[in-house]
């Protein structure tokens, strides 16, 4: 069994990935297994995978393209290091980076079951991560509402048993890494061992955004209660924003007794202003919010 299984999800990376596995062949620690999940790719990221000869080194191929997190399930299921992380393919390691991260439930308290740092913004040479300080430990509450932007680290394989990603949405990783850190024992340093790369987003879903796909996924986001209850308690802001577009999605998709039934779970944790915006949605032509939606479509491209 390999101490950590690195999980690699690409799509059309062919022009980052290679730096990105070069980046773990270097580790110092080489106890590891690194598993390739390559998404339907019609780049030449095949090519540059050919060439990479490691027994260390798993490839998996997807045709055609099934998304980030049915990807990443992939590689969860297909894992066997006592500690696992994800690691985009555009990004990459310092070289000393899970050797750092392992010392610390070897050395510190070896009941620590998550270690998290921080990332460094290829461009700025910045942290990406903020909201703490110093080494730590953190407890869950402490995790969701103090902690903004991107951090990295290693989680025991133990800890995420059969929990998998929602393969319904394009995005909401931290939905899982919600779930899996209520049971955490985790510890941050302050460092940065993983190289957060902006000259492009790896993003391996070749689905066009559109005002049905959109909506969709707030449809299946409104599934996830649990999640959306650690938003109303510890993110209000950002809850209250994620709960009108649910509720918008709810309306364009002819669902609208979904959304009344959330609202009844949840109308104790919503504003009066929010409140009085779900009034308004009620009110306007579904023809009209489909419209309101491209607008913000091609205003996000």
């Amino acid at each position: 069994m390999p101490k950590v299984s690195v999980i690699m999800a690409t799509y059309n990376r062919a022009h980052t990935i290679k730096r990105a596995i070069q980046s773990v062949l270097l580790q110092t620690m080489t106890d590891w297994e690194l598993i390739i999940i390559d998404d339907g790719s019609i780049d030449e990221t095949r090519l540059v995978l050919n060439t990479i000869k490691d027994p260390r080194i798993k490839i998996l191929y997807h045709n055609p393209n099934r998304g980030v997190a049915y990807s990443r399930n992939r590689g969860l299921d297909e894992m066997t290091g006592e500690w696992f992380t994800l690691l985009d393919s555009d990004d990459e390691l310092v070289p000393s980076a899970l050797e750092e991260l392992l010392y610390v439930p070897e050395n510190i308290d070896d009941s620590i079951n998550a270690v998290t740092c921080n990332c460094i913004d290829s461009q700025t040479g910045k942290f990406t991560g903020y909201g703490l300080e110093g080494d730590q430990w953190v407890d869950f509450e402490t995790l969701v509402s103090k902690c903004y932007g991107e951090h990295w680290g290693i989680t025991k394989s133990s800890l995420v048993g059969n929990l998998r990603f929602n393969e319904a949405l394009s995005r909401g990783e931290s939905i899982l890494w919600y779930k899996i850190s209520k049971y955490a024992k985790r510890y941050y340093i302050h460092k940065g061992l993983r190289i957060y790369h902006t000259e492009g987003n790896d993003r391996i879903c070749k689905k066009k955004p559109n005002v049905e796909l959109i909506s969709r996924e707030y449809i299946a986001l409104s599934k996830e209660v649990e999640y959306l209850s650690i938003l109303s308690k510890y993110r209000k802001y950002e809850f209250e924003k994620i709960f009108l577009r649910i509720y918008v999605a709810c309306l364009i998709l002819g669902k609208k007794e979904v959304g009344i039934n959330l609202l009844e779970n949840f109308k104790n944790e919503l504003s009066y202003i929010t409140i009085f915006y779900l009034k308004i949605l009620n009110i306007i032509p579904k023809n009209s919010l489909k419209k309101m939606i491209k607008m913000f479509i091609n205003l996000k491209q």
